[in-house]
């Protein structure tokens, strides 16, 4: 990790401070400014502008990826990078926040679903408002200590989204820096649901850095193998959004 991340210059006079980051891409001056590239684009700017602004990296996201154009193409054209042109440090997303925010209106359901009696009347409402509008039929999502499955606003497919398939999934799009996949919990949420949603996000954790040593070792195909040995894919790097 020392070669990965450095402390170069610390405060005297608070915690501030001053590192950097080394990645396949360049090296990122700490506190940075990444620039959002949801779907591998930053808006109203070309690669070039990009460049001449100065733009150290940005951040893509690994929900939207998927549910279009799909992480098979981008891993197809040679990862982000290659897809988007942005020769820039990249880190993806995990996909938790889109998945919980975009999928579902009010508290989870299936498995993990929690007793109407421990619901705020805020939260009983907004349940009853996706309801009435239908919202959990073309969007319900299913919650367990495994994962979530929900269904894609673009074609209705059901997408699955565990800690292992998130990892798969931005292993394939090809980022610097992966996030581990986390679960976003919805508000207003009891404060016993917003423990066990923290502790599930820590396993959530342990399981995504499993996943990456488990494919270092043992590549699940050749072309991963190859992948791996070519690519700045078996120097990204896991941290979690905690």
């Amino acid at each position: 990790m020392n070669n990965f991340f450095r402390v170069n210059h610390n405060s005297s006079k608070s915690k501030a401070r001053l590192g950097e980051i080394k990645t396949d891409h360049g090296v990122i001056n700490t506190p940075a400014f990444l620039a959002t590239a949801t779907k591998g684009t930053i808006k109203t700017l070309t690669p070039q502008q990009v460049k001449e602004i100065g733009i150290q990296g940005a951040c893509v996201n690994t929900y939207h990826l998927v549910t279009h154009p799909g992480a098979d193409v981008i891993e197809k054209a040679g990862g982000i990078q290659k897809y988007s042109r942005l020769n820039i440090f990249t880190m993806s997303d995990s996909g938790g926040f889109q998945v919980f925010s975009l999928a579902r209106n009010g508290p989870p359901r299936g498995p993990l679903a929690i007793p109407q009696k421990q619901l705020s009347s805020l939260s009983k409402t907004y349940q009853k408002k996706a309801d009435v509008r239908g919202e959990e039929e073309p969007f319900v999502i299913k919650i367990s200590e495994d994962g979530v499955k929900f269904r894609s606003i673009f074609d209705g497919t059901i997408i699955e989204f565990t800690p292992e398939k998130s990892m798969e999934f931005q292993k394939k799009i090809g980022a610097d820096i992966n996030i581990a996949f986390d679960e976003c919990t919805y508000y207003p949420a009891t404060h016993g649901y917003a423990e066990k949603a923290m502790k599930r996000t820590h396993e959530w954790l342990k399981r995504c850095i499993n996943y990456n040593k488990s494919e270092i070792r043992n590549p699940k195909s050749e072309t991963n193998s190859k992948r791996f040995e070519n690519s700045n894919l078996k120097n990204s790097k896991i941290v979690s959004s905690f």
